[in-house]
């Protein structure tokens, strides 16, 4: 959950608003901005709002009084320097943010991130975010509410359009209770569902129906079904006159499949290069995917770019999704398979003890007792287990992120090869390496590796570590400088470490028990 007093704070402290989002804005990025314009304005704040894209002409409704403006075609990145805070809504990936990515990078503004994205960059911003959260809009709200401003129709009917469009009207597993109690509030604010859906839904172009019908053509299926992948070229686009934003929700048309557990579409962008759109109904990490090809998103929903052709693309991605849901069939088989045997052994034993317990009192109780536990786990703390091969490893010293994998065991099952963390390595001198735990001591968070300042950063609190792993802020919000491993090289070519992990939250570095 947000700190809000802080944004209120920033709001209150300031008077001249920049607002931007991510490129080819959908409506939660429209709608969030627009609904923000509406809450700064009631306080009488001055605020204007510039992207890199276009509105795309299927959402052109959303903006009735031409709010929202272009960068280098409305105004210039030397005019934004005027205003005091520069706000990033519903992304925060620098890759997101197209030629307004310099303007964010360079700006001597301050800066805050109002984002429901899980993974992201550090844009070097005040982080409002909240990876449960269904739509950016609902943070919006939240914002409003701290503000205490009053939601007028216009705000309303802008986060209606944000919230109704990023649960794919309120069909995904994202949809709660709450979720639908916010729409209901903004109903009674103002919102007007059937003329909004008319608006967005209702309005489709002859070009977006002939895309359409190219694209499922294209679609091919895979893993008996489950796996659907399809694509859109240039060709496609300018043979039917569509325009790129009649890309949009084509995806989860391919989810409508019956048997489909996950959605890839590869849509070839018009300066090179293609925009992979990742979907899942099952236990398939999308965000997971999307980061292996520098993107991000949600577990059930993400995206990426890959700048290669068509061809290249597609093996790059469907080999990664293919591996990923293979790994998941291998995994629901092998706790399937040893759970029935694991558990007559476990009540086998429990019934012997038992027995005994008769016969010979406390003490075989108390054995009783310790072997009742069946979510004990067998440690891997402070054990050494191999991570990876030297020859893995750049011999210029940029750090490589590996996973830990190492047998888990209960008194249910033993899953083997089971990934319990993972660490970056680094080469430092000749076969030297050193190792630095992933979690960063603030909260637990993951951090990662921006080459171009060659830096350690925790994205969801802003904190930045040195390649060795010291702190780099003088208060920065983690407590201690990142948790270093010992490493050994075996065999001349072998890296094993002595896998631990530590306590969050406290200076000092423990163990977990």
């Amino acid at each position: 959950m947000p700190d809000w007093s802080k944004f209120v704070d920033l709001v209150n402290a300031n008077q001249r608003f920049l607002l931007t989002s991510h490129v080819r804005p959908d409506c939660d990025a429209l709608g969030s901005e627009l609904a923000m314009v509406g809450i700064l304005e009631s306080l009488g704040k001055e605020v204007f709002v510039v992207n890199a894209y276009e509105v795309p002409p299927n959402l052109k409704f959303l903006d009735t009084e031409g709010r929202l403006k272009q960068l280098g075609v409305d105004i210039q990145a030397s005019e934004l320097e005027s205003y005091d805070v520069l706000i990033v809504l519903d992304t925060t990936a620098w890759a997101q943010l197209g030629d307004m990515a310099e303007v964010v990078r360079n700006t001597g503004l301050k800066k805050a991130v109002i984002d429901h994205h899980v993974s992201g960059d550090d844009l070097g911003a005040e982080l409002f975010k909240n990876g449960k959260a269904e739509a950016t809009g609902r943070l919006v709200i939240e914002a409003a509410d701290a503000l205490g401003v009053e939601l007028t129709p216009e705000i309303a009917r802008a986060a209606f359009a944000a919230l109704a469009t990023d649960t794919g009207w309120f069909r995904f597993s994202s949809t709660t209770p709450e979720t639908l109690r916010l729409a209901s509030r903004l109903m009674e604010a103002g919102a007007a569902p059937d003329e909004f859906y008319c608006q967005r839904y209702e309005q489709d172009t002859l070009a977006r129906l002939q895309l359409v019908g190219r694209t499922k053509v294209h679609a091919k299926a895979e893993l008996d079904g489950r796996l659907i992948h399809t694509y859109m070229t240039q060709a496609d686009f300018k043979e039917t006159g569509a325009v790129p934003s009649d890309s949009e929700d084509v995806i989860n048309m391919m989810l409508g499949v019956g048997g489909t557990e996950a959605a890839v579409i590869f849509v070839e962008q018009s300066t090179g290069g293609f925009k992979i759109s990742f979907r899942s109904r099952c236990d398939l990490d999308c965000s997971t995917l999307a980061e292996q090809f520098g993107g991000g998103g949600h577990k059930k929903a993400a995206g990426a770019f890959v700048d290669d052709t068509l061809e290249t693309a597609q093996e790059k991605v469907l080999t990664a999704v293919r591996t990923a849901m293979g790994e998941l069939d291998a995994k629901k088989q092998s706790e399937g398979g040893k759970a029935g045997q694991s558990r007559r052994n476990y009540l086998g034993n429990i019934t012997a003890l038992t027995l005994g317990a008769v016969g010979l009192g406390c003490p075989t109780l108390v054995a009783a007792a310790a072997a009742i536990n069946p979510l004990r786990t067998s440690s891997k703390q402070g054990r050494f287990i191999k991570v990876a091969s030297l020859e893995a490893l750049p011999e210029d010293g940029t750090p490589r992120r590996f996973p830990v994998v190492a047998d888990r065991d209960d008194a249910w099952n033993r899953f083997a090869d089971e990934p319990i963390g993972a660490v970056f390595l680094r080469r430092v001198q000749g076969d030297k390496v050193e190792a630095i735990q992933v979690v960063c001591p603030h909260a637990g968070c993951h951090i990662c590796y921006e080459a171009e300042r060659d830096i350690f950063f925790c994205p969801c609190h802003t904190a930045s570590f040195s390649i060795t792993g010291e702190r780099l802020e003088a208060r920065s919000p983690s407590p201690r400088d990142l948790d270093t491993l010992e490493v050994e090289v075996r065999n001349g070519a072998e890296v094993w470490v002595k896998f631990e992990k530590y306590q969050t939250g406290t200076s000092q570095k423990i163990a977990e028990s």
